[in-house]
């Protein structure tokens, strides 16, 4: 049987997402929830990995308000380390399963 999951690991230490309300958005809050959700995303795989889930959304909670005017981050410069490492996670873990979810993630991140 193959399972799946909508974007947020309920219950699983570690996975949660941090977020901010756009009146406290400035660029040291913003890099900071993202290295933090970067990570959460790095365990989220894991879990995955260790459960056999081969399937699930990646949150656009990832990078805090990503399209507004308030990030400036060139995030994907910027967090390309951390993302290629979740993306060679995703590849090894997903070798035997359509390629559609690794060229998302691939999209996401270039």
């Amino acid at each position: 049987m193959r399972i799946g999951y909508a974007c947020l690991t309920i219950g699983v230490p570690n996975t949660s997402l941090r977020h901010c309300l756009l009146k406290n958005a400035s660029e040291y809050k913003l890099n900071e929830l993202i290295l933090y959700n970067l990570k959460s995303l790095e365990n989220t795989i894991d879990y995955n990995i260790r459960n056999s889930i081969k399937l699930f959304r990646i949150s656009s909670d990832l990078f805090p308000f990503a399209s507004n005017p308030v990030n400036t981050i060139k995030w994907p410069e910027v967090y390309q380390r951390q993302l290629k490492k979740s993306e060679r996670k995703l590849i090894k873990a997903v070798c035997a399963f359509p390629c559609i979810l690794v060229n998302i993630f691939r999209f996401i991140i270039w």
